[in-house]
C-alpha cells in the first residue's frame, strides 16, 4: 500500500513539474491599438498581431459615445462609459479576443494595452 501511495505522489509532483514548465510565459511585450469603433469590431489576437494570447488588457474609452467590451466570447453587458477606463487581468494568458460594440448609429475611439 505504502509503495502504490509513492508512486502516486511521485505522478503528482511529475505532472505538476511538466504543467509548470508548459505553461506559457509573460514575455513582458505590449500591444497597442487605437480602434474607431462604429459596429461590432473584433480583434483577434491569438491570429493576428501579435500571434499570442494575452494576460492583461487595459482599455480606455476617448470617444463620446459607451462601448460595449467583452472578452473570448461576445456579449453586451454594462457599457464602458465615455471616458472611464477598464483593467481586465488573468493569471494565465487566455485572452484570444476583445469584442467591441457600440449602439447602432453610434461611434466611439478605444485605446487598448495588452501584455503578453
Amino acid at each position: 500500500m505504502s509503495e502504490l501511495i509513492d508512486r502516486i505522489v511521485a505522478s503528482i509532483v511529475a505532472a505538476e513539474e511538466t504543467a509548470r514548465k508548459i505553461k506559457p510565459k509573460q514575455k513582458g511585450h505590449t500591444h497597442s491599438l487605437s480602434i474607431l469603433v462604429d459596429k461590432l469590431t473584433v480583434v483577434d489576437f491569438a491570429n493576428n498581431e501579435p500571434h499570442a494570447k494575452l494576460f492583461a488588457l487595459t482599455i480606455y474609452n476617448d470617444g463620446d459615445s459607451e462601448v460595449y467590451v467583452s472578452v473570448n466570447k461576445y456579449e453586451r453587458g454594462a457599457p464602458l462609459k465615455p471616458h472611464e477606463v477598464l483593467n481586465i487581468r488573468f493569471d494565465d494568458a487566455v485572452i484570444e479576443r476583445l469584442y467591441l460594440d457600440v449602439d447602432e448609429g453610434k461611434s466611439t475611439t478605444v485605446r487598448v494595452f495588452g501584455t503578453y
